[in-house]
């Protein structure tokens, strides 16, 4: 499970291997799901990433839209694919 400090996002993704199946569970702040357009972007684009900040501050801890998805794999690969590189040093991982 993964809380995002600047969004206050809850983000859980359970692969069961031998299964072959994903489950998901998000709980998006107020701000992020209510102001969805403002909440696209990049968070390594100084400007995305501070508008994030202000939109986690709309409403309170409760005020949370929550969303559970199931998947079956149906292709496993391995490697980053066209994945963009990662920057260990944020403070979110």
């Amino acid at each position: 499970m993964s809380i995002s400090s600047e969004t206050g996002t809850i983000v859980s993704l359970v692969y069961d291997i031998p299964k072959r199946k994903i489950v998901t569970f998000i709980a998006f702040s107020k701000g992020h799901w209510e102001r969805r357009k403002e909440a696209l972007g990049d968070k390594r684009n100084e400007e995305d990433f501070m508008r994030w900040k202000e939109l986690a501050k709309d409403g309170i801890q409760t005020d949370r839209y929550l969303m559970s998805k199931q998947a079956d794999i149906v292709e496993v690969f391995r490697g980053p694919g066209s994945l963009k590189a990662i920057d260990q040093t944020w403070e979110t991982l």
